[in-house]
Order: structure tokens, then sequence, then C-alpha cells
């Protein structure tokens, strides 16, 4: 029995598309998944060896080579230097098997200053949490000087 017109376009389509997944080196399945699109952050911000009361923290996705902003994702700096951003996980209904890229980064607002506190651009998501130790000095504001060192688990 042939195909109809319809029918064998479709399978032509199907090919290519595989095809297609194939060549870029990532698969794409129908699987429902939680991906980690903020880590738990805690940390604390210094500003010369004092705790920067009232600093905001804003972790923002996706920032690749522009400047900083608020974000709903953000925690406010206590008297005591801590600060903490809990972490949020995304439902996907497609996995992507491959190389995904995801930068992000930690945007500091203190005094009505944007201060980048860590920047980073690396294959996979962001790890589950996050711990930073940030000192805000006056030559890195308003510059391109990450104020924060950290560690990912």
């Amino acid at each position: 029995m042939a195909l109809g017109p319809i029918r064998m376009s479709s399978a032509r389509l199907l090919v290519l598309l595989a095809l297609a997944t194939c060549s870029f080196g990532c698969v794409v399945l129908p699987i429902p998944h939680t991906t980690q699109l903020v880590p738990s952050i805690s940390g604390r911000v210094l500003e010369g060896g004092v705790p920067a009361e009232g600093a905001v923290v804003y972790f923002l996705p996706y920032l690749d080579g522009q400047a900083c902003e608020k974000s709903e994702f953000r925690g406010r700096v206590g008297a005591d230097g801590a600060f903490r951003i809990s972490s949020k996980k995304n439902l996907e209904f497609l996995l992507v098997i491959g190389d995904r890229f995801q930068p992000w980064a930690l945007c500091i607002d203190y005094n009505q200053t944007w201060v980048l506190g860590w920047k980073e651009s690396k294959i996979g998501y962001p790890p589950p949490s996050f711990e930073v130790h940030c000192e805000i000095v006056q030559e890195m504001r308003a510059s391109s000087y990450l104020a924060c060192t950290g560690d990912g688990a």
C-alpha cells in the first residue's frame, strides 16, 4: 500500500528533523524533569571589613555580557552581613541530552551602586547550592572586578 503525498512528506520531515538533531550533537526527548534554575545561595557581603547592611544581592539567570539589574531572585544583607537566596527549580517537558549552556551572575545593589559579585558561564546548570564571600572595595564600583569568591556544591 502506497503512502499518500501528505504522509510521505511528513515521513521525510521526521527523517530530516532526526538528522538535524543528530548533526547538532544533542537529542531532545519528551521526558518531564526538573532543572536547577537558581541554586540555594548563602554568603556574606562586607565593605571594608564591615557588614554591608541593607545591600541587596540578586541572582540573574542567563546574564551574559549584560549590565546588572533587579531580579525576582534576591536576598537582603542583614546586620551581620549575611544573606540568603532560596533555590528554584523549573519543570521542563523536553529533556535535552547534550551540552546546555547557562551563564548566570550575582549582582549587588549597595547604596544605589551596582557591583558585579560573581559571573559564571559554563556548560550545564548552576550547582544545587553555592556559598560566597563578597568584599566590596571602592575600586570595584562600576567596574568589571568581581567582588565575591565562592564555592558551589
